[in-house]
């Protein structure tokens, strides 16, 4: 019974559709990357670049719990200045499907390039696939502060003021090292422990797929709004 609660309706509405459209890029980014390594290597007839026990703890330890705490993101404050969308525009819009591309091929070649380097240089697959499941952690719990808008670059947000994402990158970040570190988990994984060198060039791809999206959302988002 009051304008304002109609305005404050449609806002929480907006920022609910956001949230969506960012656990949606969230996701198929990642889970190309798993297909493009799986299929990768069974069409250059290699040792699988990364195991499916591997590919589970990456997709229930490291993804799950920041993937729901985007659903707690607050809505863009920019949200109530666009307008209204088309009925039947669809989640995955353009420019997602642009991201998402952009995202898949370049990483992924990157990705799938050290995974051949690495296992032809040292000779030891369980060190390439360790380093293939810690990129594909690595790169989840970095790019995910990337995808919190579409609207603005990473550098222009808050990345703690959602306590939640917060926790759940932590424990993400404790979880990997973990997989990495500790026997019984290193039995579980097949992973192998790891020199600092190593996680520096993980590390970097991780920053490589950030870099990609803030490039994308420059040339396609971000504009729209200024």
């Amino acid at each position: 019974n009051h304008f304002n609660t109609i305005v404050e309706a449609v806002e929480e509405g907006r920022g609910i559709y956001q949230n969506i459209r960012k656990v949606v890029l969230y996701l198929l980014s990642g889970s190309f990357a798993e297909v493009v390594l799986i299929a990768g290597s069974l069409l250059a007839g290699l040792p699988l670049a990364v195991l499916p026990a591997q590919i589970l703890w990456v997709n229930l330890i490291e993804d799950s719990l920041p993937n729901m705490a985007l659903a707690f993101d607050k809505g863009n404050k920019e949200n109530m200045n666009m307008p209204p969308r088309k009925k039947h525009e669809p989640i995955i819009d353009k420019e997602m499907k642009m991201m998402i591309a952009i995202i898949s091929i370049v990483s992924n070649i990157v990705l799938f390039g050290l995974f051949y380097y690495f296992w032809k240089v040292t000779g030891d697959i369980a060190l390439a696939r360790t380093l293939m499941f810690v990129g594909l952690g690595i790169d989840s719990l970095l790019y995910i502060y990337s995808v919190r808008s579409m609207r603005r670059h990473v550098w222009h947000m808050n990345p703690f003021d959602n306590k939640y994402l917060t926790g759940a990158v932590l424990f993400g970040w404790l979880m990997l090292v973990g997989a990495v570190y500790l026997p019984p988990l290193q039995l579980l994984l097949r992973t192998v422990s790891l020199s600092w060198e190593y996680w520096i060039v993980m590390g970097a791809f991780g920053l490589l797929n950030v870099a990609l999206i803030e490039i994308v959302k420059g040339v396609f988002l971000v504009k729209k709004v200024r």
